[in-house]
């Protein structure tokens, strides 16, 4: 508030500060001070003026000291007062006043008496100064996700929410909203304010967060003041309401080569929100449990914190590998919802890894040429696959389906070494030739049914039969076309 004292030509007296104050329109484009100001507790503060670049004088006064001398009076560029003396105060040169330690007494009222030209009237300006303090932690703390971080995701069952902003000063208010694609919907809450020392604790509690969906819900802790105590006044918590069952839910089959980009959509429509999860199915030492790899909100403050570094947030919350390896293999789901209803996608990703050699290699036969083995009508065959993966099955059978009843194939071996992240396969095969009319009968080893679509692998051979002969010999060198994926 601004006041004039319409007529000042000796020192200010307290009686002219009692009395003759009144108010001045129209002033403040000429000298101004924001009320009310906050200083923080135990630190260097200004009370801050916009005055004349060129002054006479300005007397700073305190709500105690109005009735007597200023606290600092600063007149031609000189600077007295028992404030000032004792060092509990000082001026800037643009008159504004500096508190060099504030502390308690100063949540006050501050007065200016500012004079712009020697023998002009004095212009007086009351200012507010309220004293805080700021918590240590700089945004309200929801319990579930700690002073680390104000967004973050938890599974729980019947939560108890409690967001707090504690050691603040003045109080602040908070209150629980759930963030829907409607809007923010309001929900049922128990606020507490309590004082301890020189400063507050806030504290708001909710227990009825699904309210509006059962399975997933975004809630935001609101913090309310005048003043800027909080670098961040909202915090953010996605919360899943206990395990998600999948068992019937049918998981979509994502085949990948090792070495490729993927990306799995969680949602053909916008997302409000979401969260992406991974559980292994290799023999990693997790027991398969899920592992969080990111979660993300789209509605309002669109906010993406990705968990695992070897994955990012697509379009729309896709889950994007830029390089998939073997450890990516698993199944993946997509927990999400718009607080207003709540869906699950499920995938199973499989790790195509292409075999080294990238054929069959059948022993006895040399793989850059067409193969022909010589022996007698009952024998032995082994073929041989090397860093494959997924591990897959093979099996000797007749090219031609004519063939089939001609020889046989029995005690088929299959023996496999686990590398790790491939696998190395040979099937070991007698067979029996059951037409001793013919003398020689095309044969392959190839993959199972089931593994055919995940490569093109099979090799070719004859097999021509002579009397008294004990084993296969080589005769002619093999050629062998490269898997294609």
């Amino acid at each position: 508030m601004v006041h004039l004292l319409m007529s000042l030509t000796s020192p200010l007296t307290p009686l002219i500060l009692a009395f003759l104050l009144i108010h001045l329109k129209g002033t403040t484009a000429a000298a101004r001070c924001v009320s009310p100001q906050y200083l923080e507790l135990g630190e260097i503060g200004t009370v801050n003026c916009s005055f004349h670049e060129e002054f006479y004088a300005v007397f700073w006064y305190t709500a105690a000291d109005l009735k007597g001398l200023p606290t600092l009076a600063y007149q031609n560029q000189i600077k007295t007062g028992t404030g000032y003396d004792s060092g509990e105060f000082d001026v800037h040169s643009n008159g504004s006043l500096i508190i060099n330690n504030v502390s308690l007494n100063h949540n006050d009222m501050f007065t200016a008496a500012y004079i712009h030209v020697e023998g002009e009237r004095h212009i007086f300006i009351h200012v507010s100064v309220i004293v805080v303090v700021k918590p240590e932690v700089a945004f309200p703390v929801i319990n579930y996700c700690g002073n680390v971080s104000n967004w973050c995701f938890s599974k729980v069952n019947a939560p108890l929410v409690e967001c707090t902003v504690q050691g603040v000063r003045p109080n602040i208010s908070l209150d629980l909203v759930v963030r829907t694609s409607e809007g923010d919907k309001n929900i049922s809450g128990e606020t507490t304010i309590t004082q301890e020392g020189i400063s507050y604790t806030s504290r708001v509690t909710a227990r009825n967060v699904f309210y509006y969906t059962n399975l997933l819900v975004l809630l935001i802790c609101k913090a309310s003041s005048k003043t800027k105590l909080l670098a961040n006044d909202k915090s953010i918590i996605l919360i899943q309401n206990g395990a998600v069952d999948i068992s019937l839910r049918e998981a979509t089959l994502k085949r990948v080569e090792r070495g490729t980009k993927l990306e799995i959509t969680c949602a053909n429509d916008d997302v409000g929100f979401l969260v992406w999860k991974k559980k292994s199915l290799l023999n990693d030492g997790q027991d398969g449990q899920q592992k969080v790899l990111l979660y993300a909100n789209f509605i309002g403050e669109q906010v993406t914190e990705v968990v695992q570094s070897d994955v990012i947030s697509g379009i729309n919350g896709s889950l994007v590998i830029p390089t998939v390896d073997v450890q990516h293999e698993g199944r993946y789901t997509c927990v999400y919802g718009d607080g207003m209803s709540n869906d699950v996608r499920v995938y199973d990703v499989v790790v195509i890894v292409h075999p080294v050699p990238s054929y069959l290699v059948v022993n006895g036969c040399d793989p850059h040429q067409y193969c022909v083995l010589e022996g007698d009508r009952q024998g032995s065959l082994q073929c041989t696959v090397n860093g494959i993966r997924p591990l897959i099955e093979l099996q000797w059978e007749t090219f031609q389906d004519s063939d089939a009843a001609a020889i046989s194939f029995t005690n088929q071996q299959l023996t496999v070494k686990d590398n790790g992240d491939t696998f190395d396969v040979t099937l070991t095969s007698t067979y029996n030739v059951k037409d001793e009319s013919r003398d020689r009968i095309t044969v392959e080893c190839t993959l199972m049914e089931e593994d055919g679509p995940l490569f093109e692998l099979t090799t070719k051979l004859d097999l021509i039969f002579a009397e008294g002969e004990t084993s296969l010999q080589q005769s002619k060198s093999m050629h062998q076309q490269q898997a294609v994926f």
